[in-house]
């Protein structure tokens, strides 16, 4: 997970503070602790919320950036000296795909002339 737990209990901490200062300045100590107590909690667990939230986004770029690199290492030089990226199809794996749309076609005209 993204930050550690100091992370929110740093939060938490902060968050008590806050709602402890602002309540005490309309209710006695102790209902301010109470509250200020309840937003340690709060606090707490909406940091937690938020580290998670970030480590979902950062793993999703991480894997994009892995992908990338992965992609970079891939990458061959032909005989000319043109760069061939990863996204090019070899030529047996080309050949193969046209055969299937060609038969696919062949079938989807045929089904359609069939029903003229």
């Amino acid at each position: 997970m993204a930050g550690s737990v100091l992370f929110n209990l740093l939060f938490a901490v902060f968050g008590f503070l806050f709602m402890f200062l602002f309540s005490l300045t309309a209710n006695v100590w102790q209902t301010s602790i109470i509250r200020g107590t309840i937003g340690f909690f709060l606090f707490f667990i909406v940091a937690f919320v938020f580290r998670l939230l970030w480590e979902l986004i950062s793993e999703d770029k991480e894997k994009e950036a892995v992908d990338m690199d992965g992609n970079e290492h891939e990458r061959q030089t032909s005989e000319s000296g043109e760069v061939k990226g990863s996204g090019e199809l070899p030529e047996a794996t080309a050949k193969q795909t046209s055969e299937m749309i060609r038969s696919l076609l062949s079938e989807e005209e045929a089904k359609t002339t069939t029903n003229d």
